[in-house]
Parts: structure tokens; C-alpha cells; sequence
């Protein structure tokens, strides 16, 4: 099991579950998933930087896209929008900074937390990638998948969004595997 933070413990609704090393469970304790997001050579031809704003947010960062972004840093530290990337067929790929880890929770946590009022939790899968290793958590939102990629870097939780009508399966995960692998943080 991960580590979650440095008190090494999450807090599932009324249960509290002491972590180890390796790679956790689902709330049901079951061993979830892994998903390692291996170098692409799907085309991204444009890039997104993400500067340092004196420590107001995430840490710096930089991916490759396929197609240019309609939304670049809006916003600074919790909640801030970098990029917000068509992937074709209505699917985007959304990259944001949720806040601190200590505001927001850490990527288990997260993963851990009941689905919201109107969302499905479909399943979490532990991923590896140059983002970063975390955790992908996938919900329901009527006919619409939301795959989250969380990580966590330098105190900050950061996230990158795959979101699809369900019909399309994950038609476009190699393309989000693409976007992964070409992750750098670039400072701090």
C-alpha cells in the first residue's frame, strides 16, 4: 500500500485505514488496478507551459497537446484551469490545479471519497507516468465518463481530465497516455 501523506493514514467516511508501501485498495478492500502509461508516438504538436507564479500554485510545468488550447492558466493556486484541449468526437482533456494537499486531501483520499450526488464511481486504477504516480478515478455524469488523473507534487494536488460521452469507451486514452508521457515539471 502508498503512503498517503506524512501522517501515513486516510481517513475512508467513519473508517480509518493505516497505509504501508505499495499500492492501495479500493474502500472495499479490494486491490485496484495498475496502469502504466508507456511512451507514445501519438502526435502532439503543441505545447502548453505552465509557468511558477511565485509559489500562488502548482508547481511549473509543461506537456505536449494534439490540438491547440482554448483555456492557457487561468487563475493561480487552488482551482486553477491550464488547459482545457479538444481531443475530437465532443472528448476533452482538461488540466488542472486543484489546491493544496493539505486544503483538498491527498490523491487516495480523493479516490477514496464517495461519489457526488448525480455521479457514478465507475473505477480507480493506480498509474505511473511522467505526470506523476497516482491515481486514475473514472465516474459517471449521465452520458458523460470523467476519468481523473490526480498526482501530487510539492504539497499541491494536480489533475489531469479525460471527459467523454460513454458511448465512446476510451477511445481517446492513447492520445491522454500521449499527453501523460510527455509531462515535465520544470521547476521548484
Amino acid at each position: 500500500m502508498r503512503a498517503i501523506g506524512s501522517r501515513g493514514v486516510a481517513v475512508v467516511g467513519a473508517v480509518v485505514v493505516a497505509l504501508g508501501l505499495g499500492g492501495c485498495g479500493t474502500t472495499d478492500g479490494t486491490p485496484r488496478g495498475e496502469h502504466v502509461v508507456a511512451p507514445s508516438s501519438v502526435a502532439l504538436p503543441y505545447r502548453v507551459d505552465v509557468p511558477d507564479v511565485a509559489d500562488a500554485g502548482c508547481p511549473p510545468h509543461a506537456f505536449d497537446v494534439p490540438a491547440p488550447s482554448s483555456v492557457a492558466t487561468v487563475g493561480t493556486g487552488a482551482g486553477a484551469s491550464e488547459a482545457t484541449v479538444p481531443l475530437g468526437d465532443g472528448a476533452h482533456l482538461l488540466a488542472v490545479c486543484l489546491g493544496r494537499v493539505a486544503d483538498v486531501g491527498t490523491v487516495d483520499e480523493i479516490a477514496a471519497a464517495p461519489a457526488s450526488e448525480g455521479t457514478t464511481l465507475v473505477g480507480t486504477l493506480d498509474v505511473t507516468s511522467p505526470h506523476g504516480d497516482g491515481v486514475r478515478r473514472t465516474t459517471r455524469i449521465g452520458d458523460q465518463l470523467l476519468s481523473d488523473h490526480l498526482v501530487e507534487r510539492d504539497g499541491w494536488v494536480h489533475v489531469v481530465g479525460y471527459l467523454r460521452r460513454a458511448d465512446q469507451g476510451d477511445r481517446h486514452q492513447g492520445v491522454v497516455d500521449a499527453v501523460l508521457s510527455s509531462w515535465s515539471w520544470t521547476g521548484r
